[in-house]
Formats: structure tokens, C-alpha cells, sequence
């Protein structure tokens, strides 16, 4: 005879299957960012229209997919998912407030953690942030780079809280003692904010402890407010000002300063003239001072751009952390042309690096004859000396270069 409790048997076994089912579905988005990490794909932000499009489709399918396929097989309801909002205004206020609480837990203990357990090697993540969109694209296009941020942000909050509910709910359901209290909950969202974090590893180490981090608090919300939109505010928020924080960071001067030296090197003149009405310093340094936007043009040979940038206001004179110029490198190279434009720009003909060499000393010691005599033409001092007392027609003397030696020695050098 069979008993009523052999009865109910199948159907809490089918129950039970259905929501581990609901699980596993919901972690292929997980499992194919952990894939594409592994196989050296890194995520980029889209960079024009038709990317933001396909991203927008690209998303809408995945999520709306795993979203469909998961909740149908678990029959989840919209209370589960805790989508029902009391109040619009209610909701908005306190996910702004969420927001704001967020950002300032997070930055506390990020703060924390760097500053006690900080290691280049282990916990840096920046270049792979910044990679992810250059700040060239930001500081060139920063009407569609906003777009392009708030899209991203209301996609990652509308999606990742909703499947961070349905996990939620998942676990909660599956294993009953872990519903009601305050350990289980506990349980139940640090393990959802430990496979949200696995899933930002293209983020780096520091990355996925911040969104290990976000995991805990927005998992709390949904939790304990039983709220999906608060959740869902106070995440795009969260993202949006991040991104914002990018945008700020891209568009500081001294950050524009180092896309105009990037854009001189490209020879872009229209990428340099749109950066210097943003705010870009034309004689900026790039890398602690070791390069200018002036040397970069002319050892890229770009003699359109040099004018460009000296017509522009750059300094003819400006030095790198070496004290050399954009004359003394066109002199080293024997760029005859680009020493022409620079002198009638005002270069110092005569003006001397932190090792006291001149750009003559420069053009004798890589024999370049046709650069020595150009100088020599313009009216730079053949005897001027370096620190060390050795003066251009020495140098050519101990380096057999006859031919500079004449034309020096016609030029009064001693």
C-alpha cells in the first residue's frame, strides 16, 4: 500500500530538480565570462554606434534568454523576485540612498585593503580598466562616450540584480534552512557575491574584489529590502559614476596633454587642434617629462604637424627630463627640414641639454653633415663647450670625421 508520503516523494524530488535546473541555467552568463577570460578575450566598451547596438542586442539576448529559460523551469513569481515596487518616488529616494552608502562603503574599505595590502603585482587592475576604453576615445568623442557609459550602467543594473535575486531566491529555496535567518542570508549572499566576483576577472584581482564587494551590499538590499529596484538604482548608479570617474580622469590636462603627444605621433592635426579647445597643454610631457609633443613629431617625421604645433603656440624650447629639445633630436637624426622650422619658430640654436651639449654637438657627434653646416648657416656657436670642456670640433677630431672637421674649422671653430 502505498502511503501519502511516498506520493509527495516525486514531486518535491521534481521541485527540488527544477531549481537547481533554475541555478545552473542562470550561471552560464558566469561560466562564459570565466571562459573568455581564459582564452585572452578582454571586454571592450563599445567604441561606435553599431557596437553600442550589438552590445545593447548582444545582452538583451543573453540575460533575456537565461532569464526566460531559468524562470520558467522554477516557476519563480514576481514576489520571489521581489519586482513588485510599493512606491515609484519610495523606490527611487532609497536606491539613491542605497547608492550613496554603497559608494562610500566600498571606497572606505577598497582604501583600506590598498593601503595595508597593496602590491603591484598582486592587486593592480587599473590598466586593465583603462583598457577596456581608451581615454582617447573618451576625450574625442565625450557626447557618445556618456552614451555609451549609461547604456552600459542600466544594462549591468537592470541584469546582474535580476540575477542576483533568481540566485538568491535559488539557493533560498533549495536549501530551506537557509531562508529566514540572519546566518542563512548571510550564507546565501556571500556565495552569490563570490560567483558575481569569479565573473569580473578580466578586471584584475582588485576588480573582482570590488565587485565582490558591491555583491555583498546590493545582496543585502534585495535581501533585506526585498527590493529588486532599489538594487537596480543604486547599481547603475554605482556604475554610472564610476564611469564618470573614468571621463574625469580622461579629461584632466595632464591626460589630454598625453593624447596630444599620442596624437602627434599618429600625425593627427584635427585629433590635436579638438584637444588643445578641450583643454590640452601643447607643451606637455608624456611619461614623468621624458618626452614632448614636439619631439614626438619630429622623431615620427611629421614636419606638418611640427608647424602645426608651433603655430599653434607650442614652445620651440621646451625640454624634456633630459633638458634636450625638438631642435637638438632633429639635429641628432640630421633632419635638415624640421631644424629649418623649429629655428624659424624661435629655437634656441644655442641652447644647451643638463650635460651642456648643444644641438650641433648632437649633429657633429652622429655626423650629420647636412644638419652641421644648416646650424652653422643659422647662426649657431661652433666653440660653445659641454659640461665636461669638449667643444663640436674636438668631437669631430677624435672621431676622424674629416668632412665636419672642414666645415667647422671654415666657421672658426677651435
Amino acid at each position: 500500500m502505498i502511503s501519502n508520503e511516498d506520493i509527495k516523494k516525486p514531486n518535491q524530488l521534481s521541485i527540488r530538480a527544477r531549481w537547481m535546473v533554475h541555478l545552473a541555467v542562470l550561471c552560464v552568463p558566469i561560466l562564459l565570462s570565466v571562459f573568455s577570460y581564459s582564452i585572452g578575450h578582454h571586454a571592450k566598451l563599445p567604441q561606435t554606434g553599431f557596437d553600442l547596438a550589438k552590445f545593447a542586442l548582444n545582452e538583451s539576448l543573453m540575460w533575456g534568454l537565461a532569464f526566460a529559460a531559468a524562470f520558467r523551469i522554477s516557476r519563480i513569481t514576481i514576489t520571489q523576485l521581489c519586482l513588485r515596487a510599493p512606491s515609484v518616488w519610495r523606490v527611487i529616494i532609497y536606491g539613491i540612498g542605497w547608492f550613496i552608502l554603497v559608494r562610500i562603503a566600498v571606497f572606505i574599505l577598497l582604501a583600506l585593503q590598498v593601503h595595508f595590502f597593496y602590491s603591484e603585482s598582486g592587486w593592480s587592475s587599473s590598466e586593465t580598466v583603462f583598457s577596456m576604453m581608451d581615454p582617447r576615445d573618451i576625450v574625442l568623442h565625450p557626447a557618445f562616450s556618456l552614451a555609451v557609459f549609461g547604456v552600459v550602467s542600466l544594462t549591468a543594473g537592470l541584469t546582474e540584480e535580476l540575477w542576483r535575486v533568481g540566485m538568491l531566491r535559488g539557493l533560498q529555496t533549495l536549501f530551506p534552512s537557509l531562508q529566514g535567518t540572519h546566518r542563512g542570508n548571510v550564507l546565501c549572499i556571500g556565495v552569490v557575491s563570490l560567483i558575481f566576483g569569479i565573473a569580473h576577472l578580466y578586471l584584475g584581482w582588485l576588480g573582482v574584489e570590488n565587485a565582490v564587494l558591491l555583491g555583498l551590499c546590493f545582496g543585502w538590499i534585495v535581501i533585506y529590502r526585498k527590493s529588486y529596484w532599489e538594487a537596480v538604482i543604486a547599481h547603475t548608479l554605482f556604475d554610472a559614476f564610476s564611469f564618470g570617474m573614468i571621463m574625469f580622469i580622461a579629461l584632466h590636462p595632464q591626460i589630454l596633454s598625453q593624447a596630444i603627444i599620442a596624437e602627434a605621433a599618429k600625425g593627427d592635426t584635427m585629433a590635436i587642434n579638438h584637444l588643445l579647445k578641450i583643454g590640452g597643454d601643447i607643451n606637455g610631457t608624456l611619461g614623468g617629462g621624458k618626452v614632448t609633443a614636439l619631439e614626438v613629431a619630429e622623431a615620427k617625421g611629421h614636419a606638418d604637424v611640427l608647424s602645426f604645433l608651433l603655430d599653434e603656440g607650442a614652445n620651440p624650447n621646451v625640454v624634456d627630463e633630459s633638458g634636450n629639445t625638438a631642435l637638438i633630436l632633429a639635429a641628432e637624426t640630421g633632419d635638415v627640414k624640421g631644424i629649418k622650422i623649429l629655428a624659424a619658430k624661435g629655437a634656441d640654436l644655442n641652447l644647451r641639454n643638463f650635460k651642456g651639449e648643444t644641438a650641433l654637438r648632437f649633429a657633429v657627434a652622429n655626423k650629420r653633415a647636412e644638419a652641421v653646416q644648416t646650424l652653422i648657416d643659422l647662426g649657431a656657436n661652433v666653440n660653445l663647450p659641454d659640461d665636461k670642456g669638449v667643444r663640436p670640433l674636438q668631437v669631430a677630431q677624435s672621431n676622424d670625421y674629416d668632412e665636419i672637421v672642414e666645415l667647422l674649422e671654415k666657421s672658426g671653430a677651435k
